[in-house]
């Protein structure tokens, strides 16, 4: 084959340190648009940003010519920043060192999509550590509880 291909969907998760303030509901809108370019920058192609005031949820196709961790790193580095320069009330802003990435098949990814716009609606359901145990169950990873948020 002459060119490389790699379809690679990514469902990325990561939370607000716990002696972080949480991204106000009035900023969320402004933080997902900031995301956009910021993937697309780093050669991802966004699908889908979503969340909660404590949380992000970032559906993209990963670049074949970055690590997963290089993106997360950009990402959350990057985004922080830009909300410290934000406001004074994200002075202290910061995101847990660890996050989930999942890799999503394309014949769920319209479903996965779905689920990260719809993130409002389904907290009204399930709290975040439940959504994340869900997760975790989902794709057969072990964890420990006392540590799943933890900073």
């Amino acid at each position: 084959m002459s060119q490389s291909l790699a379809p690679i969907y990514i469902h990325l998760v990561f939370h607000v340190a716990s002696s972080s303030p949480f991204v106000r509901r009035e900023e969320e809108e402004r933080l997902h648009l900031y995301l956009r370019p910021l993937l697309e920058s780093l050669d991802c192609s966004p699908i889908a940003i979503g969340g909660m005031p404590d949380h992000l949820h970032l559906l993209f196709r990963l670049s074949k010519n970055k690590a997963i961790s290089e993106v997360v790193r950009e990402v959350k580095s990057s985004s922080g920043r830009w909300l410290k320069r934000l406001d004074p009330y994200y002075a202290s802003f910061a995101w847990q060192a660890g996050y989930g990435a999942f890799s999503v098949s394309a014949s769920v990814l319209e479903a996965t999509r779905c689920y990260v716009v719809q993130q409002k609606q389904h907290h009204e359901r399930w709290t975040t550590v439940e959504e994340l145990k869900r997760l975790l169950e989902l794709y057969g990873e072990t964890y420990d509880l006392r540590y799943l948020l933890r900073d």
